[in-house]
């Protein structure tokens, strides 16, 4: 279980660091950053955070990888920001061969199975211009 979550978690990573989405130099993409924290207030850790666009509402795919204080800068592709556009957003910890398994428990109950959904997160947001997003799993 362990090594078959490791490796999904892997792919999610790699797909985020190589930027996840396609974004042409034509796409009008803004600044992108914020800060992610848990329910309790404390900082959303090493974590995948993930914008999916929702159909028909502008918006490219994109993503990125929280720091330890649950800061984060999206990136569309190769180009760091994101196309203003309604996301649906995906939260997943981030577990690599690096993380103990105690760790990987920590991460894994730090972040509620509902925010992890790739089509049915609850957690929505509207980027209409440079964005400095302050999201919090509740």
């Amino acid at each position: 279980m362990f090594r078959t979550l490791t490796f999904l978690t892997l792919g999610l990573i790699s797909l985020v660091l190589g930027g996840c989405g396609y974004s042409s130099s034509t796409d009008p993409s803004v600044p992108g950053q914020g800060k992610l924290t848990l329910a309790n207030g404390q900082p959303a850790k090493s974590a995948s955070i993930l914008f999916v666009p929702v159909a028909g509402k502008g918006g490219v795919q994109c993503g990125g990888i929280t720091s330890n204080d649950g800061s984060f800068t999206l990136k569309t592709g190769e180009k760091d920001g994101l196309v203003p556009g309604v996301y649906m957003v995906v939260v997943k910890p981030r577990i690599t061969n690096q993380t103990s398994e105690e760790e990987a428990e920590q991460l894994e109950a730090s972040i509620p199975h509902k925010f992890r959904d790739d089509e049915n997160s609850p957690l929505t947001v509207t980027v209409k211009s440079a964005a400095d997003l302050q999201i919090q799993l509740k």
